[in-house]
C-alpha cells in the first residue's frame, strides 16, 4: 500500500455458507449448549403471502426447521462464524498499525453483498 494514496479492499467470503464444511479449530468451538431453542407457533405458518408460503413449502425450510438438523447445522454455522469474524480482526490490526483505519470506510454486507 503506497503512503497516502486512495486504496480499496474487497473481500468476498464465501463462508458462512453452504456447504457448512468447518476446518480446525472452528469446528470444535461450540456444540448443542449453544443453540437457543426456537419459540414456534403455528401462527406463524398461517399466510397467504405467496412468497413466504413458497419459502415455507421449499425443501430447504422445511429441512432446517428440523431439530436434529439444526442441532448440527448451528454449532457449525456460528464456527464459520466465529472463523470471519478472527479473519476480519487480522484485516483491521494491520489497518490499525499501518494507519489507514483512520481515513477508510468499512461497508460491511452480508450474503452476495458484493
Amino acid at each position: 500500500m503506497q503512503e497516502d494514496a486512495p486504496w480499496m479492499c474487497q473481500l468476498s467470503y464465501i463462508k458462512p455458507h453452504w456447504p457448512y464444511i468447518v476446518p480446525a479449530p472452528y469446528h470444535a468451538m461450540y456444540g448443542p449448549e449453544h443453540i437457543i431453542d426456537p419459540i414456534r407457533s403455528n401462527a406463524e405458518r398461517d399466510t397467504e403471502h405467496p412468497l413466504l408460503r413458497a419459502y415455507q413449502n421449499a425443501r430447504v425450510c422445511r429441512s432446517f426447521s428440523r431439530d436434529h438438523v439444526r442441532t448440527h447445522v448451528i454449532p457449525a454455522y456460528m464456527g464459520l462464524i466465529k472463523q470471519l469474524d478472527d479473519n476480519l480482526g487480522r484485516l483491521f490490526v494491520w489497518m490499525d498499525e499501518r494507519g489507514p483505519s483512520e481515513y477508510t470506510i468499512i461497508a460491511f454486507t452480508s450474503d452476495h453483498g458484493d
